[in-house]
C-alpha cells in the first residue's frame, strides 16, 4: 500500500499543521484566505493550495506568516517553528559568502563531510548532512 499523495508522511503532517494553523489565524469570514494572501505577498490562488493541504509554503513565507501573526507556531513530530526559527541575521554581522550548493561541495574533501543517517524509510531516507568549511578556501 503506497502513499496516496505522493509525497512524504512528515511533509503531509506538516500540511495538515500548517492548514490548521492557517485557518484558525485567518478566520472563515469572507474574503478572509484574499486578505491573508495579500498581506503576506502570495496569491489568493497560493493560499488556498496552502488551506487545501496541497502545496508546501516556502520557509520565507512561514516566516512572513509567524512575523504577522505572532504568536503562530507550526509543530510537526518533535519540531516546532515559530517567528525564531526564521529570524534574519544580524545586520552587523558579515554576510555568508553564497556560492551554489555543488560548488560548496566541490571544495570538500571526505575529512570535512559527515553525513547521518536520520531515518529511513521505504521509499525515502532523511540525511543529516554536515560540512566543516573552517579549513577551505571558499571563492566568492
Amino acid at each position: 500500500m503506497g502513499r496516496k499523495s505522493g509525497i512524504p508522511k512528515s511533509e503531509a503532517l506538516f500540511r495538515e499543521e500548517i492548514a490548521r494553523v492557517l485557518s484558525r489565524v485567518i478566520g472563515e469570514e469572507r474574503g478572509a484566505q484574499a486578505r491573508a494572501a495579500k498581506r503576506l505577498g502570495i496569491s489568493r490562488q497560493a493560499m488556498s493550495l496552502y488551506l487545501a493541504k496541497k502545496a508546501t509554503p516556502s520557509s520565507a513565507i512561514l516566516g512572513r506568516a509567524c512575523a504577522l501573526w505572532p504568536p503562530l507556531s507550526f509543530r510537526v513530530d518533535e519540531i516546532t517553528m515559530d517567528s525564531s526559527s526564521f529570524r534574519s541575521p544580524d545586520p552587523e554581522s558579515p554576510s555568508p559568502v553564497q556560492m551554489s550548493l555543488f560548488d560548496a561541495i566541490s571544495v570538500v574533501d571526505n575529512r570535512q563531510l559527515e553525513v547521518q543517517v536520520l531515518k529511513k524509510g521505504v521509499d525515502s531516507i532523511d540525511l543529516k548532512v554536515s560540512i566543516d568549511f573552517r579549513n577551505t578556501r571558499l571563492r566568492a
